[in-house]
């Protein structure tokens, strides 16, 4: 069965990091005060979903180890429905 490809719009990167410096980014966003509580929970879980990911995926750390992590502010799927991760939208949470 071939697999059809999805067309996706990213929206502004809002964080980009690597997994390799992932403690000194973590350390930068508890002290961010542009960050509301629900990206601060949100951060607070990233490793812990990232890491039931993988376990999924069957990957150990070592082959991740070098990867970057990009967070867009929003994401337009092929459907039309829009996903926002920004901690507000035209003024509003």
């Amino acid at each position: 069965m071939a697999k059809i490809p999805r067309v996706y719009k990213f929206s502004t990167k809002l964080f980009e990091f690597s997994l390799q410096n992932f403690n000194t980014f973590f350390d930068n966003i508890k002290v961010n005060t542009d960050i509301n509580d629900k990206m601060q929970r949100g951060f607070s879980k990233f490793l812990d979903c990232l890491d039931l990911y993988l376990e999924l995926l069957n990957v150990n750390d070592h082959s991740i180890s070098e990867s970057r992590i990009i967070i867009y502010g929003s994401v337009t799927l092929e459907n039309g429905a829009i996903m926002r991760a920004t901690s507000s939208y035209h003024n509003r949470p």
